[in-house]
C-alpha cells in the first residue's frame, strides 16, 4: 500500500477453514483469559469430539449466534465476495433437504422465475455469476429488481447493494458528481487477457436502482458484452466510468 493511499479492502480465500477457525478460536479464548492446553496450530483431533446425539445432555459453556441473513448478504454483495455467494447457493440446497450445492441453483432459478425472470432467458450455473455460461437479459433483470422491492426482504436487499461514491465496490465511482449516494447497484465482470495488451471483457454489467432528481426510484440494467481490450485494468475500469456517466445523466434528467 502506498503511503497516504487510504484504506484498501481485499477479500481473501482461506484454503483450510477448519484450521483457521481452530487458531482464531484458541487465540480469542486466550485473549479472554481462558487457559487452553492445545496449540493454536496443528491437526484437529475430531475423534475426541462427542457424538452429535450426546450434545443435548452436555453443559453449554458458550453460544455463538450467527449474524442475521440480511447482514451476511450485505457483506457478500457490498464487496462482491463470490465465494460467499456460492456458499448461499449451498445453503439454499440444504434448506430444501439437498446435500449438493448445484441442487440449490434449481431453487434459485425457480425463485427468479417467480419474480419475473423467466427460465428461458435466465441461466445460473453458479451462485456468484462467475460461470461464463450464466445468462440473463435486461428486461428479465429489471423485472426481477422491480419485483424484489415488493418482497418482505426488499429493503434489506437494496440496502446491501454498493452505493455509488460511498461504499463497497462502487466507493470510488462517480466521486464529485450529483449522483453520489443516489445510485445503488451491483457490478459484475468477466474479463480475460491473453497478454498485457490483448484481452476481452466477456461481460461488464451494472444493475440496480437510481434515486432520480424527481425523487422517483428507477430500475436500470447496463449489460455489455464482448468488449475488446487493449490494456489491463485501467481500460476495464473505464467501462464502469462510462456506465456511470450514463446513469448519472439519467439520475439528473429524470
Amino acid at each position: 500500500m502506498p503511503a497516504g493511499g487510504g484504506p484498501l479492502l481485499q477479500v481473501f480465500f482461506i484454503p483450510n477453514p477448519s484450521a483457521f477457525a481452530r487458531t482464531a478460536f484458541i487465540e480469542a479464548l486466550r485473549r479472554a483469559g481462558v487457559g487452553v492446553a492445545a496449540r493454536p496450530a496443528g491437526p484437529n483431533p475430531r475423534n475426541l469430539l462427542p457424538r452429535s446425539r450426546r450434545y443435548p445432555s452436555s453443559s453449554r459453556v458458550a453460544l455463538r449466534v450467527s449474524a442475521p441473513l440480511s447482514q451476511i448478504v450485505k457483506v457478500i454483495i457490498k464487496v462482491s465476495a463470490n465465494r460467499g455467494a456460492d456458499l448461499l447457493a449451498c445453503l439454499v440446497a440444504v434448506k430444501h433437504g439437498q446435500r449438493n450445492c448445484p441442487d440449490g441453483l434449481t431453487f434459485v432459478q425457480r425463485n427468479a422465475a417467480r419474480l419475473g425472470s423467466p427460465p428461458d432467458v435466465t441461466w445460473a450455473f453458479d451462485g456468484a455469476g462467475s460461470d461464463d455460461r450464466d445468462r440473463i437479459n435486461p428486461i428479465a433483470i429489471t423485472t426481477f429488481l422491480r419485483s424484489v422491492l415488493l418482497q418482505p426482504y426488499g429493503s434489506a436487499f437494496r440496502a446491501a447493494l454498493p452505493i455509488v461514491g460511498v461504499d463497497g465496490s462502487l466507493a470510488t465511482l462517480g466521486k464529485g458528481t450529483p449522483s453520489v449516494g443516489r445510485i445503488q447497484a451491483k457490478p459484475g465482470n468477466r474479463v480475460a487477457f491473453t497478454s498485457l495488451t490483448r484481452g476481452i471483457a466477456g461481460a461488464s454489467n451494472l444493475v440496480g436502482y437510481i434515486q432520480a432528481e424527481s425523487r422517483r426510484t428507477l430500475v436500470f440494467a447496463n449489460l455489455i458484452n464482448i468488449i475488446p481490450l487493449t490494456s489491463a485494468l485501467p481500460e476495464v475500469f473505464s467501462i464502469f466510468d462510462d456506465q456511470q456517466l450514463v446513469n448519472g445523466a439519467v439520475q439528473q434528467v429524470y
